[in-house]
């Protein structure tokens, strides 16, 4: 059994933000387990993982197989500064 998410905490910081919302999509997605979303995304269960996780700025290879993976559209996120002003998804 995988475990739960780590509850990101409530703070202002807008890469928690981000991460806030990754995991919210993957909540909404039913939870998938990290191994069945890395086999959907070409990704890694660590990369995935630190995606939600809030503490670093993700490529947009990441935040595209996360969403692809729980099901999102990519388009909808390609547009989001997890910091605005200070940076971008990184392309």
């Amino acid at each position: 059994m995988a475990r739960p998410m780590k509850q990101l905490p409530r703070t202002n910081d807008p890469l928690v933000a981000f991460a806030r919302d990754l995991q919210a999509l993957r909540k909404e997605a039913g939870n998938p387990p990290l191994a069945l979303m890395a086999e959907h995304s070409g990704l890694s269960t660590a990369t995935l993982s630190n995606a939600h996780a809030g503490k670093k700025l993700l490529t947009w290879a990441t935040v595209n197989g996360y969403v692809l993976a729980c099901g999102g559209d990519p388009e909808s996120w390609s547009a989001r500064e997890p910091a605005p002003g200070r940076c971008r998804v990184l392309r």
